[in-house]
């Protein structure tokens, strides 16, 4: 009853204040994005669905879309401005996408790469952990698990050299107390929203694997080319 009654209220508030495309204005009635994106911004959502290069002990590295127009634009509004449902999408059109199979076979986890509990609570939320849950809920068996914390408050990555990169987020993550137990041995799929040069998650994977993990994969909701 009460789930009708969600559903109700938003068809109203979407006749009285309909949804307007988070990209360019325009309604939001995409067919696949609704109420994020317009039909225009739908048909040009830049979708990669494909392997990416990202070095360090990361096995294989898959990313959903380009960092780019709609795509661009719904992760910044999901990781700056809060628009969770963005990310439930978002996530959800990851675990669905074709190419996703080569990622995720034979994965046990899906571990969120983790903000610094300051820069969590700044914001309310961590932006791969709503990604990561939301493909965990279309894969049954997938089960998402905050092992990683992040124990130092690096800078930003955005303007940073690769070299620069990797001293910047050296040492930053470490298993949480029972992380040890549930990654050894396991499969791990790190989800992260966007990635360049991989070396954030190059150093997430590395606590994992000194952790016991036997493999760790990277999953990126977007990559953005230098």
């Amino acid at each position: 009853m009460r789930a009708k009654l969600d559903s109700v209220a938003t068809m109203v508030g979407n006749v009285l204040l309909p949804p307007l495309c988070r990209h360019c204005g325009n309604l939001a009635d995409g067919d696949a994005w609704a109420p994020l994106l317009c039909r225009g911004c739908d048909a040009e959502f830049p979708i990669f669905d494909g392997a990416i290069a990202v070095g360090g002990e990361i096995s294989r590295a898959h990313a959903f879309a380009e960092f780019e127009g709609p795509a661009r634009r719904l992760l910044i509004d999901l990781k700056y401005a809060g628009v969770i449902r963005a990310g439930r999408v978002i996530g959800a059109r990851m675990a669905a996408a074709p190419g996703a199979s080569k990622i995720l076979r034979g994965a046990d986890l899906v571990v969120p790469v983790p903000l610094h509990w300051r820069r969590r609570w700044r914001r309310g939320h961590n932006q791969a952990a709503v990604l990561g849950r939301a493909m965990a809920r279309e894969r049954p068996g997938l089960l998402l698990a905050n092992v990683l914390r992040r124990v130092r408050a690096t800078r930003p990555q955005v303007g940073l050299p690769h070299e620069q990169r990797l001293i910047n987020v050296g040492a930053a993550f470490r298993l949480r107390r029972h992380g040890r137990v549930r990654s050894a041995g396991a499969t791990i799929v790190l989800v992260d929203d966007v990635v360049t040069t991989g070396a954030t998650a190059c150093a997430a994977a590395a606590a994992l694997l000194a952790g016991g993990a036997r493999e760790v994969r990277l999953y990126a909701a977007s990559v953005s080319r230098l």
